[in-house]
């Protein structure tokens, strides 16, 4: 989801867009996918194979011990890289609020089961409404895209038994409300 953020905000009628290059761009997303997507699905195969979770769809929360805590690694270092080219407040507050969700999923796991897809499209929607805010452009048909991927994805979480409607009502309201945070932080 932090790809998605990423490219969505680079292709927004922003200064963002214009005053940024495809090249800098790319050395942006580049790491963020790497950081957030890459290495945390490689590192589920790898202990999927060395049998430290039983399933690379992470069923048992027991499960999500250690990937989780390799996401947090992966995406604070994608905020250190990051911070190094100076980057807009928006872009690193986005990664960091990513990452402190990922701890408090981390948490919630340990007592009960959430789902991580839902917490992943809230905090996206919850990001376009900070962006839309903070750099005063219109996101509408951005809204209503995360929204209906949304609805999509917690129907199919539901129709797959693989979580209940708590648990996927719950993972959304924390992915939307995490990345609210951001906006206090940049107000």
């Amino acid at each position: 989801m932090p790809t998605y953020g990423i490219l969505i905000i680079f292709n927004l009628d922003t200064y963002l867009n214009y005053r940024t290059d495809f090249t800098s761009k790319l050395l942006i997303a580049l790491p963020v996918f790497i950081n957030t997507f890459l290495i945390p699905s490689i590192m589920i195969v790898i202990l999927y194979l060395l049998k430290i979770v039983k399933s690379l769809k992470l069923e048992d929360s027991q499960d999500r011990f250690f990937p989780y805590t390799i996401a947090v690694s992966a995406y604070f270092a994608t905020y250190y890289i990051l911070s190094q080219y100076q980057m807009p407040q928006i872009i690193t507050s986005f990664i960091v609020y990513s990452g402190i969700t990922i701890i408090v999923t981390l948490l919630i796991n340990l007592k009960w089961k959430i789902s991580a897809h839902m917490i992943g499209i809230g905090g996206l929607l919850g990001a376009m409404f900070v962006v839309s805010d903070f750099l005063n452009v219109q996101v509408v048909n951005w809204f209503c895209l995360i929204t209906l991927v949304a609805g999509l994805i917690g129907y199919s979480r539901l129709n797959l038994k693989a979580h209940t409607t708590n648990q996927v009502g719950f993972g959304f309201i924390l992915g939307f409300g995490m990345q609210l945070l951001t906006f206090v932080k940049l107000f």
